[in-house]
């Protein structure tokens, strides 16, 4: 059981005047400014000779259930004050020392009851007598119990135990808890320009913040169609109206208080149009709790028609008035995959290398990279100890430690590693000859950005360097995809109208193994800081199509064939790389005694990939298969690491 435990330990004295400190052993209440912890409050009156330190330990509940202390900060919202919510407070006092079991023992709510006990609400009266030998006493009470507290629209109210030996109204002994109070309902959400955009088995719901909302404030978003719910099993409302806790129309009695003037309305029907879901209830509900300003509901029949609203609510779960979005359709649409193969593409799909979320492998090409890289650097006998050596590279190194490597011989240096960042557009379009356009249809004339990471080793230098390659890198293209008429023909692109509910999505991952020579001779021996090089190499494409889930798509005919397969082909390169160890020795020889980096590069790279199978007939007659088209001639720039 959670408990909120609040101890005050008393230190008594025989003079009038001494005000012991208190202690206060709870968590402090977290959230707005207004739920706040207070300590308790004490005063010392001459002639109580109690000695040890008195503790009073309070606990809530409501229904039976424990409330933490996050609970019980938020739980006077406007619906139970509304349907006059009970609260029951477990009180147990101990360790009064010398007091007489006489002294009465008042349990008060209201503001500043342990300063002005009379100035709060009575609940229950005790005395200390009646918590001997550890009982615990319950108070049940309503937020009724005084005619402000659930009149006021954000305030924070506070339950008082209070010991007072001499019966004058006077606190000797105290404990508080707050009792934040909010019945205000948040500012209501406002229209979006494009509040509802229809996507393939779902809508895109918008709305927009006023300029005025609360901190904390969430919403949820309720469907219907044909007045009846969409979801089986709705999402849980986080929001609370008197209808949803005392029933449609229920009466204040019993402790009930109405929210006076000023207060937030509750949400407990007699919406008008649009029937229950328009009253919040929650069965309508078709989203969690969204802290953003849109949302997709996906689940949806296409073509038929759908109503949607949207309700903010706070931290005490007040909802606003809903706002009515109105109605939308889901419509089907088509994604890249469809689009290339209703224009004649042969590539078949249903590679199974790339898992069905279309996620599965990018962690694994990159950690591969990484573990080359790491591997390289283990071999080169070397570790880095020093943060100062790597910043030497731009030149921040401490020129002054770098002296003493002065006259060291340069390390053995047998690895080259390559960050590389460039354009790339895969050539998809020329499996059609001028025929169809596919790609540029969806995802025009934009280059994507193409991220790799290359590890060469260099194991020969008769004059320059041979060398060993191998890249990984990855690239994505995205657009919002077409409206499928429903011909089973593609439009043309002008005339196609595009989905703001739906992206489509080529993602590639890139690997090269290839030859890579580096004419180093003149940096080595003259000192001519430029050094040319030259590239070979086998490539190996992973590609596959993705909807707005980050799912892979599906062949538009066969629900069993994933758009996702693998493309191979050749490239070559040529480029030239600027030494930086030409414009700060020092530091570069630093960073090779420390770190064991020899040299470091900025480079310009041009490279043409060929990457269609090999024109579809494959390698030696190996994977000749259809496939997409997937090379280009581009180009990188990069950092590089000979280590």
């Amino acid at each position: 059981m959670n408990e909120m435990r609040r101890r005050h330990p008393v230190g008594w004295a025989k003079a009038a005047s001494l005000r012991p400190t208190i202690g206060v052993f709870a968590a402090l209440l977290t959230a707005s400014p207004a739920r706040a912890q207070d300590g308790g409050a004490i005063r010392a009156d001459a002639g109580t000779g109690a000695t040890g330190a008195a503790e009073i330990d309070i606990t809530f509940s409501a229904d039976g259930d424990a409330l933490t202390q996050e609970e019980i900060g938020t739980f006077f919202s406007a619906a139970r004050c509304a349907c006059g919510a009970r609260v029951t407070a477990s009180i147990a006092i101990g360790n009064v020392g010398d007091l007489p079991e006489s002294s009465p023992v008042a349990v008060r709510v209201g503001s500043g009851c342990a300063a002005s006990p009379t100035a709060c609400a009575l609940l229950d009266d005790f005395t200390l007598g009646d918590f001997a030998s550890g009982v615990r006493r319950e108070v049940t009470f309503t937020m009724a119990v005084s005619a402000s507290i659930c009149a006021s629209a954000s305030r924070s109210y506070e339950l008082a135990v209070i010991v007072d030996p001499q019966g004058e109204g006077v606190a000797t002994i105290s404990a508080t808890q707050l009792l934040p109070v909010d019945t205000s309902a948040p500012p209501a959400p406002e229209l979006h320009d494009d509040g509802l955009a229809s996507g393939e088995g779902g809508v895109l719901v918008r709305w927009t913040e006023p300029s005025d909302a609360q901190s904390g404030t969430n919403y949820q978003v309720l469907c219907e169609r044909n007045q009846q719910p969409i979801r089986e099993n709705p999402p849980g409302a986080q929001y609370l109206t008197a209808a949803m806790l005392c029933g449609r129309g229920a009466s204040k009695a019993d402790g009930g208080a109405q929210v006076a003037d000023g207060g937030a309305q509750v949400a407990d029907g007699g919406a008008g149009a649009g029937g229950r879901a328009a009253e919040l209830d929650p069965a309508f509900l078709c989203s969690g709790a969204i802290s953003g300003a849109e949302t997709r509901i996906d689940g949806l029949a296409n073509a038929a028609t759908y109503h949607f609203w949207v309700v903010a609510f706070d931290d005490f779960g007040n909802p606003s008035a809903p706002l009515d979005l109105g109605e939308a359709r889901a419509v089907p649409t088509e994604d890249f995959y469809e689009r290339y193969v209703r224009s004649g593409g042969g590539a078949r799909g249903g590679f199974c290398g790339v898992a069905r979320s279309g996620a599965a492998g990018a962690r694994s090409a990159w950690t591969l990279l990484g573990v080359l890289a790491l591997a390289a650097l283990l071999l080169r006998g070397r570790k880095g100890r020093s943060l100062l050596v790597t910043l030497g590279v731009l030149g921040l190194a401490d020129r002054a430690n770098a002296d003493e490597y002065e006259g060291r011989f340069a390390t053995p240096q047998r690895f080259a590693l390559e960050l590389r960042f460039g354009p790339y557009t895969p050539q998809v379009d020329e499996e059609f000859a001028g025929a169809a356009h596919p790609y540029q249809d969806l995802f025009g004339d934009d280059s994507a950005l193409h991220v790799q990471a290359e590890l060469d080793w260099q194991f020969w230098k008769p004059f320059g360097s041979f060398g060993v390659g191998t890249a990984f890198g990855a690239l994505r293209e995205s657009a919002h995809a077409f409206v499928d008429d429903g011909s089973g023909a593609t439009l043309p692109a002008t005339a196609a109208e595009r989905s703001e509910a739906d992206e489509t999505s080529l993602r590639v991952y890139t690997m090269w193994l290839g030859l890579v020579y580096r004419f180093d001779v003149l940096a080595r021996r003259l000192g001519v800081p430029i050094v040319p090089f030259a590239k070979l190499g086998f490539d190996y494409y992973v590609w596959w199509v993705t909807e707005s889930d980050g799912s892979v798509a599906n062949h538009p005919t066969r629900a069993d064939v994933l758009a996702r397969g693998w493309s191979t082909g050749w490239q070559w390169g040529i480029g030239a790389a600027l030494l930086l160890d030409a414009f700060d020795p020092r530091a570069a020889k630093l960073l090779d005694s420390d770190v064991g980096i020899n040299h470091t590069y900025v480079f310009f790279e041009y490279f043409d990939a060929d990457v269609d199978n090999f024109g579809g007939e494959g390698l030696l007659g190996m994977w000749d298969r259809p496939t997409l088209h997937l090379g280009d001639d581009t180009w990188v720039v990069g950092l590089a690491f000979e280590m």
